[in-house]
């Protein structure tokens, strides 16, 4: 009776070091993603001449600010992020490399960026100017170049 008890514990204890375990590596991924991320390579999918976003300001209470110009903060968008995925572990060259999904929300609309690494990756059509992207990536930046 005893062991069966013992048996029961133990496994208790292991499913919750395992839920634990699996949320806060989560929440660690969480506060590593904010931060500013800087546009750095732009694949323009149609002859539109469009500006993109130069600033991308992801923050730890989940909402973000896309920035055209840092010092005057004109031509911006607000919004909230989320992960909407628990990050998944894809081959590109080798080692696999992490990635996960963020699920950008603003003014009624959603789209979604992959982050691998420092780098947050949008795709057609998921760009904040309505598809005129075939592919543009935001690089963070480091904290003293903020």
């Amino acid at each position: 009776m005893r062991l069966i008890q013992m048996k029961k514990i133990i496994h208790l204890l292991i499913l919750f070091l395992y839920i634990f375990t699996v949320n806060s590596c989560n929440k660690v991924e969480e506060r590593e993603i904010s931060g500013v991320y800087e546009v750095d390579k732009i694949t323009v999918k149609d002859k539109v001449e469009t500006k993109p976003y130069t600033f991308l300001k992801l923050n730890p209470d989940y909402t973000f600010k896309l920035i055209s110009d840092n010092k005057t903060q004109k031509d911006s968008i607000s919004g909230s992020w989320k992960i909407k995925d628990l990050p998944i572990y894809i081959k590109i060259s080798s080692p696999f490399e992490k990635e996960t999904v963020i699920q950008f929300t603003y003014s009624g609309k959603q789209t979604e960026g992959r982050l691998r690494g420092t780098i947050i990756y949008f795709d057609y059509p998921n760009d904040f100017h309505g598809g005129r992207f075939q592919s543009m990536l935001y690089v963070k930046l480091r904290e003293g170049k903020r």
